[in-house]
């Protein structure tokens, strides 16, 4: 028995003479066992963090996605508000000018009425 009331680590493991490295191994597992676990602890965090990152790109690509769609729709209302007016300003031109126009016209080709 050792004065901490655990059996020697010669005992519990069969490694070393049972001193300081020994006890820290019966106690704490192996320096081994112990590198093995620190690795699978930052394992486990770099994939948390990069499952974390990839919920924020997603995030953020879907809120851009979102305002994109509103861009195409302002565009089309806006390629649509210019056609209504470009469409009014032709027939507002041609109801005043009509006459006119229409006077050019025959005298280009020839016909009266």
């Amino acid at each position: 028995m050792s004065i901490y009331g655990l059996r020697s680590a010669d005992a519990d493991c069969g490694c070393g003479d049972g001193g300081e490295e020994g006890f820290l191994s019966g106690v704490f597992g192996s320096p081994e066992r112990r590198q093995a676990k620190a690795e699978e602890r930052k394992a486990a965090r770099d994939q948390r963090r990069a499952k974390r990152t990839q919920n924020q790109l997603d995030r953020a690509e879907q809120i851009g996605s979102q305002s994109f769609d509103w861009g195409f729709l302002a565009a089309g209302g806006g390629a649509l508000f210019i056609s209504i007016a470009l469409i009014t300003a032709v027939v507002v031109l041609f109801v005043t000018l009509g006459q006119d126009i229409l006077q050019l016209i025959q005298g280009i080709t020839g016909t009266q009425d």
